[in-house]
């Protein structure tokens, strides 16, 4: 199974980068109007998890914090309480289950989950914690030879040894 999954991110990736060489590239306008318009369909998916999901989401809060920070410089504008309300669910998340991280067991998501949630509170500048001290310590004791395998196959966030070491 793992072999053909494989077989095919190969082939989706080189025709991918086929199609890139013939595609006529997006005009500048173009490129921004596509992320003027992506910011809101994100700042919403990470405030519908909120408010229908009491856990963390990789993709539902990561990527609203990361758009935030990386367009901020280029001019677009991201709301900073949605970003404030995601890096807060993120550490709730983590504080309330500390004792799973005591004991090695990680979350739901294992070690995805575990990176995700520290990547989105560096991204949202929030100090180590306790909790994330925990998150840390069960990374480093469930690594396997400088990686982690992935808890689960879920294209794109997991399913491979590069995106779970990632």
């Amino acid at each position: 199974m793992r072999q053909n999954l494989y077989f095919f991110e190969f082939w989706l990736i080189l025709f991918g980068c086929q199609s890139l060489l013939f595609a006529e590239l997006p005009t500048r306008a173009e490129i921004s109007q596509a992320i003027e318009k992506s910011i809101p369909l994100l700042e919403k998916t990470a405030l519908g998890t909120i408010t229908h999901r009491k856990c963390f989401t990789c993709h539902g809060h990561l990527f609203s914090v990361l758009t935030a920070n990386y367009s901020k410089p280029l001019g677009f504008h991201s709301d900073p309480e949605i970003i404030k309300a995601v890096v807060e669910h993120v550490q709730a998340d983590l504080d309330e289950n500390q004792k799973s991280y005591l004991n090695n067991r990680g979350q739901a998501g294992k070690h995805t989950r575990a990176g995700y949630a520290l990547w989105t509170l560096a991204e949202g500048k929030v100090e180590m914690s306790e909790s994330t001290s925990l998150v840390v310590e069960y990374l480093l004791k469930t690594t396997a030879n400088g990686h982690w395998r992935p808890a689960a196959l879920r294209l794109p966030t997991e399913g491979s040894i590069f995106n779970s070491t990632l």
